[in-house]
């Protein structure tokens, strides 16, 4: 068949995807990332996996709640991020349900080490952007996981029309 002469609508559709890794910290570049994962999704009939990482040591994490023993507030951020997800996923009205994933890591490592258990065909990142200084001592968890990843990575910055959360970096309550 021909399919430049067939209609776009009448093109027999061919999945590039089956399973798309898409990291969140919930920061608005991540966000981005999301949104645009579940419509690729929708077009590609793709599984989502999501990855969480928690930062260790957890006193470090935005989620960390004083005076609880490690894991309970592992299973506190987990149920924080469950939620958040699932408010996320409804607000864009989508019919993909991601799963979710937990690591325990440094967050280059966390989303470089789901990627090598689940396999996916695609990552879809977001990214700051940042340059310089501010680069220098915050690191650029998209460069190292586009350096080592598996299978391609598409980076994302963050799309205007999303609701910012970026000074809630973390924050799921």
């Amino acid at each position: 068949m021909n399919t430049e002469t067939v209609p776009l609508d009448r093109r027999p559709l061919t999945s590039l995807w089956h399973s798309i890794l898409v990291p969140m910290d919930f920061s608005t570049p991540s966000e981005a990332a999301l949104v645009y994962t579940l419509q690729l999704a929708a077009l590609s009939q793709a599984v989502v996996h999501v990855c969480h990482v928690i930062p260790v040591p957890h006193v470090l994490d935005v989620f960390y709640e004083h005076g609880l023993e490690q894991p309970e507030s592992v299973k506190r951020i987990k149920q924080k991020v469950r939620k958040r997800l699932k408010e996320l996923v409804l607000a864009r009205g989508g019919d993909v349900v991601p799963r979710v994933h937990f690591s325990e890591d440094e967050a280059a490592a966390g989303v470089l080490k789901e990627a090598m258990r689940l396999g996916p065909d695609l990552i879809v990142i977001g990214t700051h952007g940042w340059r310089g200084v501010k680069r220098f001592f915050l690191g650029s968890v998209a460069e190292a996981v586009v350096r080592r990843a598996p299978c391609p990575v598409l980076t994302l910055r963050a799309m205007p029309n999303l609701t910012s959360s970026e000074n809630h970096k973390g924050e799921t309550s």
